[in-house]
Protein backbone atom coordinates (compact mmCIF):
# COMPACT_ATOMS: atom_id res chain seq x y z
CA UNK A 1 0.00 0.00 0.00
CA UNK A 2 1.36 3.51 -1.31
CA UNK A 3 2.63 5.72 2.32
CA UNK A 4 1.39 8.96 1.73
CA UNK A 5 3.27 11.55 3.84
CA UNK A 6 1.85 14.67 2.97
CA UNK A 7 -2.07 15.44 3.09
CA UNK A 8 -3.37 18.39 1.43
CA UNK A 9 -7.31 19.18 2.11
CA UNK A 10 -9.05 21.57 0.78
CA UNK A 11 -11.90 23.40 3.94
CA UNK A 12 -14.84 24.42 2.57
CA UNK A 13 -17.16 21.05 1.60
CA UNK A 14 -14.22 18.99 1.96
CA UNK A 15 -12.47 19.20 5.48
CA UNK A 16 -15.28 20.88 7.46
CA UNK A 17 -19.00 20.37 7.80
CA UNK A 18 -21.70 22.45 5.97
CA UNK A 19 -21.57 24.51 9.65
CA UNK A 20 -17.50 25.01 8.62
CA UNK A 21 -16.66 22.65 12.03
CA UNK A 22 -14.02 20.05 11.71
CA UNK A 23 -15.94 16.92 12.94
CA UNK A 24 -14.26 15.35 16.22
CA UNK A 25 -13.17 11.94 15.19
CA UNK A 26 -11.56 13.65 11.78
CA UNK A 27 -9.52 15.97 14.12
CA UNK A 28 -8.47 13.61 16.32
CA UNK A 29 -7.29 11.20 13.15
CA UNK A 30 -5.32 14.44 12.00
CA UNK A 31 -3.82 15.18 14.87
CA UNK A 32 -2.48 11.53 15.49
CA UNK A 33 -1.41 11.20 11.83
CA UNK A 34 0.78 14.73 12.72
CA UNK A 35 2.59 13.22 15.73
CA UNK A 36 3.65 10.21 13.86
CA UNK A 37 4.94 12.32 11.73
CA UNK A 38 3.08 12.72 8.56
CA UNK A 39 2.41 16.69 7.24
CA UNK A 40 -1.24 18.17 6.60
CA UNK A 41 -1.62 21.26 4.43
CA UNK A 42 -4.69 23.44 4.86
CA UNK A 43 -5.19 23.93 1.08
CA UNK A 44 -7.85 27.03 0.85
CA UNK A 45 -9.09 29.75 -1.47
CA UNK A 46 -9.24 31.51 2.36
CA UNK A 47 -7.28 34.00 2.94
CA UNK A 48 -4.37 33.04 5.60
CA UNK A 49 -5.89 34.68 8.42
CA UNK A 50 -9.34 32.47 7.43
CA UNK A 51 -7.46 29.46 8.02
CA UNK A 52 -5.08 30.39 10.97
CA UNK A 53 -8.20 29.63 13.94
CA UNK A 54 -8.45 26.34 11.92
CA UNK A 55 -4.84 25.50 11.79
CA UNK A 56 -4.84 26.22 15.34
CA UNK A 57 -7.45 23.64 16.06
CA UNK A 58 -5.57 21.00 14.67
CA UNK A 59 -2.18 22.12 16.65
CA UNK A 60 -0.79 22.20 13.91
CA UNK A 61 1.49 25.24 15.75
CA UNK A 62 2.30 22.51 18.13
CA UNK A 63 2.70 19.49 15.29
CA UNK A 64 3.85 21.34 12.32
CA UNK A 65 1.98 21.68 8.69
CA UNK A 66 1.38 24.30 6.02
CA UNK A 67 -1.58 26.58 5.28
CA UNK A 68 -1.91 27.27 1.97
CA UNK A 69 -4.29 30.01 1.33
CA UNK A 70 -5.48 32.26 -1.45
CA UNK A 71 -5.52 29.00 -3.41
CA UNK A 72 -2.00 28.67 -3.09
CA UNK A 73 -0.80 32.10 -3.44
CA UNK A 74 0.14 32.55 0.44
CA UNK A 75 2.01 29.42 2.16
CA UNK A 76 2.72 29.59 5.87
CA UNK A 77 4.68 27.16 8.07
CA UNK A 78 2.15 26.93 10.93
CA UNK A 79 5.10 26.31 13.50
CA UNK A 80 6.98 29.35 13.15
CA UNK A 81 4.11 31.22 11.18
CA UNK A 82 6.67 32.53 8.58
CA UNK A 83 5.06 33.06 5.27
CA UNK A 84 7.52 31.47 2.89
CA UNK A 85 5.73 31.63 -0.06
CA UNK A 86 3.75 34.86 -1.30
CA UNK A 87 2.43 35.35 -5.23
CA UNK A 88 0.68 38.83 -5.85
CA UNK A 89 -1.29 40.11 -8.66
CA UNK A 90 -0.09 43.06 -11.13
CA UNK A 91 -1.64 46.16 -9.81
CA UNK A 92 -2.38 46.91 -13.16
CA UNK A 93 -4.76 44.07 -13.28
CA UNK A 94 -7.03 45.29 -10.52
CA UNK A 95 -8.29 47.99 -11.86
CA UNK A 96 -9.61 46.58 -14.93
CA UNK A 97 -11.38 43.34 -13.13
CA UNK A 98 -12.98 46.40 -10.36
CA UNK A 99 -14.44 47.72 -13.52
CA UNK A 100 -15.66 44.91 -15.12
CA UNK A 101 -17.19 43.94 -12.32
CA UNK A 102 -19.46 47.47 -11.44
CA UNK A 103 -21.36 46.98 -14.74
CA UNK A 104 -23.11 43.36 -12.84
CA UNK A 105 -25.47 45.00 -10.60
CA UNK A 106 -25.40 43.07 -7.06
CA UNK A 107 -21.50 41.82 -7.96
CA UNK A 108 -19.30 42.67 -5.05
CA UNK A 109 -15.11 42.64 -5.16
CA UNK A 110 -13.39 42.08 -2.06
CA UNK A 111 -10.07 41.57 -1.14
CA UNK A 112 -8.01 41.23 2.45
CA UNK A 113 -6.27 43.24 5.03
CA UNK A 114 -4.74 41.35 8.10
CA UNK A 115 -7.65 40.56 9.75
CA UNK A 116 -10.08 42.56 7.69
CA UNK A 117 -12.40 41.60 4.47
CA UNK A 118 -12.31 44.96 2.37
CA UNK A 119 -15.29 45.06 0.17
CA UNK A 120 -15.53 47.34 -2.77
CA UNK A 121 -19.19 47.57 -3.17
CA UNK A 122 -22.03 46.75 -0.90
CA UNK A 123 -21.65 43.57 0.32
CA UNK A 124 -24.05 40.73 -0.87
CA UNK A 125 -25.16 37.58 0.81
CA UNK A 126 -22.34 35.77 -0.91
CA UNK A 127 -19.87 38.40 0.90
CA UNK A 128 -21.66 37.33 4.06
CA UNK A 129 -20.59 33.82 3.36
CA UNK A 130 -16.80 34.47 3.11
CA UNK A 131 -17.27 36.46 5.93
CA UNK A 132 -18.38 33.40 8.43
CA UNK A 133 -16.40 30.89 7.34
CA UNK A 134 -13.17 33.17 7.09
CA UNK A 135 -14.50 34.39 10.97
CA UNK A 136 -13.17 38.01 9.28
CA UNK A 137 -15.33 41.36 9.77
CA UNK A 138 -15.98 42.82 6.35
CA UNK A 139 -15.09 46.84 5.83
CA UNK A 140 -16.99 48.73 3.02
CA UNK A 141 -14.64 51.03 1.32
CA UNK A 142 -15.90 54.39 -0.59
CA UNK A 143 -12.77 54.05 -2.67
CA UNK A 144 -11.69 50.63 -3.40
CA UNK A 145 -8.82 51.13 -5.89
CA UNK A 146 -7.03 53.86 -3.74
CA UNK A 147 -7.86 52.18 -0.36
CA UNK A 148 -6.75 48.75 -0.61
CA UNK A 149 -2.93 47.64 0.44
CA UNK A 150 -1.26 46.72 -3.30
CA UNK A 151 0.44 44.29 -4.51
CA UNK A 152 -2.86 41.69 -3.40
CA UNK A 153 -2.64 38.33 -3.25
CA UNK A 154 -6.40 37.99 -4.97
CA UNK A 155 -9.62 39.36 -5.58
CA UNK A 156 -12.46 37.56 -5.21
CA UNK A 157 -16.00 37.73 -7.09
CA UNK A 158 -19.26 37.36 -5.05
CA UNK A 159 -22.17 37.50 -6.88
CA UNK A 160 -25.13 34.96 -8.46
CA UNK A 161 -23.65 32.08 -10.82
CA UNK A 162 -24.68 33.03 -13.75
CA UNK A 163 -23.26 36.58 -13.03
CA UNK A 164 -19.75 35.20 -11.95
CA UNK A 165 -20.02 32.82 -14.89
CA UNK A 166 -20.50 35.42 -17.23
CA UNK A 167 -17.62 37.99 -16.04
CA UNK A 168 -14.94 35.42 -15.67
CA UNK A 169 -15.57 34.45 -19.27
CA UNK A 170 -15.44 37.97 -20.47
CA UNK A 171 -12.13 38.21 -18.32
CA UNK A 172 -10.88 35.31 -19.65
CA UNK A 173 -11.32 36.55 -23.13
CA UNK A 174 -9.65 40.06 -22.42
CA UNK A 175 -7.04 39.06 -19.67
CA UNK A 176 -6.57 35.62 -20.03
CA UNK A 177 -2.87 35.14 -20.71
CA UNK A 178 -2.37 38.01 -17.42
CA UNK A 179 -3.82 35.91 -14.61
CA UNK A 180 -5.80 33.02 -13.49
CA UNK A 181 -9.70 33.01 -13.14
CA UNK A 182 -11.78 30.15 -11.87
CA UNK A 183 -14.65 29.38 -9.83
CA UNK A 184 -14.25 27.77 -6.14
CA UNK A 185 -17.92 28.17 -5.80
CA UNK A 186 -20.74 28.91 -8.32
CA UNK A 187 -20.77 32.12 -6.30
CA UNK A 188 -17.30 32.77 -5.64
CA UNK A 189 -14.83 33.71 -8.96
CA UNK A 190 -11.38 34.29 -8.17
CA UNK A 191 -8.77 36.45 -9.33
CA UNK A 192 -5.43 35.15 -9.21
CA UNK A 193 -1.61 35.72 -10.10
CA UNK A 194 -1.14 33.79 -13.66
CA UNK A 195 0.44 30.51 -13.03
CA UNK A 196 -0.01 30.09 -9.47
CA UNK A 197 -2.86 27.22 -8.07
CA UNK A 198 -3.41 25.52 -5.45
CA UNK A 199 -1.87 22.55 -7.84
CA UNK A 200 1.63 24.67 -8.33
CA UNK A 201 1.62 25.97 -5.08
CA UNK A 202 1.45 22.29 -3.81
CA UNK A 203 4.19 21.17 -5.69
CA UNK A 204 6.74 23.32 -4.74
CA UNK A 205 5.97 22.81 -1.04
CA UNK A 206 6.34 18.69 -1.93
CA UNK A 207 9.29 19.19 -4.12
CA UNK A 208 10.97 21.43 -0.80
CA UNK A 209 10.16 18.73 1.96
CA UNK A 210 11.16 16.11 -0.28
CA UNK A 211 8.18 13.91 -0.68
CA UNK A 212 7.27 12.20 -4.41
CA UNK A 213 3.79 13.49 -6.19
CA UNK A 214 3.17 9.70 -5.75
CA UNK A 215 3.46 9.66 -1.80
CA UNK A 216 0.72 13.06 -2.04
CA UNK A 217 -2.93 12.89 -1.55
CA UNK A 218 -4.97 15.68 -2.00
CA UNK A 219 -9.20 15.99 -0.93
CA UNK A 220 -11.39 18.70 -2.91
CA UNK A 221 -14.77 19.63 -3.92
CA UNK A 222 -14.58 22.67 -6.42
CA UNK A 223 -13.09 23.51 -9.43
CA UNK A 224 -10.18 25.45 -7.85
CA UNK A 225 -9.26 21.87 -6.00
CA UNK A 226 -8.67 20.11 -9.88
CA UNK A 227 -5.27 21.37 -9.80
CA UNK A 228 -4.09 19.80 -6.98
CA UNK A 229 -6.09 16.38 -6.86
CA UNK A 230 -4.53 15.98 -10.68
CA UNK A 231 -0.98 16.41 -9.34
CA UNK A 232 -1.05 14.23 -6.43
CA UNK A 233 -0.59 10.85 -6.41
CA UNK A 234 -4.07 9.91 -5.03
CA UNK A 235 -6.72 12.76 -5.61
CA UNK A 236 -9.42 12.28 -3.96
CA UNK A 237 -13.27 14.15 -4.98
CA UNK A 238 -15.70 14.59 -2.07
CA UNK A 239 -18.67 12.91 -2.88
CA UNK A 240 -20.75 16.54 -2.87
CA UNK A 241 -17.92 17.24 -5.41
CA UNK A 242 -18.59 19.16 -9.00
CA UNK A 243 -18.83 16.69 -11.88
CA UNK A 244 -15.64 18.22 -13.04
CA UNK A 245 -13.54 17.25 -9.58
CA UNK A 246 -14.65 13.87 -9.69
CA UNK A 247 -13.74 13.52 -13.24
CA UNK A 248 -10.13 14.43 -12.28
CA UNK A 249 -10.00 12.40 -9.39
CA UNK A 250 -8.63 8.84 -8.82
CA UNK A 251 -11.10 8.19 -5.74
CA UNK A 252 -14.50 9.17 -4.75
CA UNK A 253 -15.33 9.34 -1.25
CA UNK A 254 -18.20 10.03 1.18
CA UNK A 255 -19.48 13.86 1.59
CA UNK A 256 -18.19 16.20 3.79
CA UNK A 257 -21.46 15.81 6.23
CA UNK A 258 -20.20 11.86 6.01
CA UNK A 259 -16.84 12.56 7.35
CA UNK A 260 -15.17 11.64 3.83
CA UNK A 261 -11.67 12.69 4.54
CA UNK A 262 -11.84 10.09 7.54
CA UNK A 263 -13.44 7.68 5.66
CA UNK A 264 -10.66 7.89 2.84
CA UNK A 265 -7.71 7.56 5.17
CA UNK A 266 -9.37 4.75 6.91
CA UNK A 267 -9.59 3.39 3.31
CA UNK A 268 -5.94 3.69 2.45
CA UNK A 269 -4.48 2.69 5.91
CA UNK A 270 -3.27 5.79 6.65
CA UNK A 271 -5.97 5.77 9.79
CA UNK A 272 -6.71 2.79 11.56
CA UNK A 273 -10.26 1.88 12.13
CA UNK A 274 -13.23 0.28 10.39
Amino acid sequence: MMDYELIALDLDGTLTTPEKKIPPTTRAALIDLMKKGKTIALASGRPVHGVLHVARDLEMDKYGGYVMGFNGGQVIDCRTWDVIHDYRLPNEMIGPVYQAAKEYPGICVITYKGDTIIAGMEPNRYVGIEEFSSKMKVVVSKDFLREIPRPVNKLLICGEPDQVDDLLFRLKESYGRLINLFISDPYFGEVMPKGIDKGVSLKILANELGIAAENVMACGDSENDIAMLRYAGKGVAMANALPSVKEAADYITLSNSEEGVLHVLKEFGIVSGS
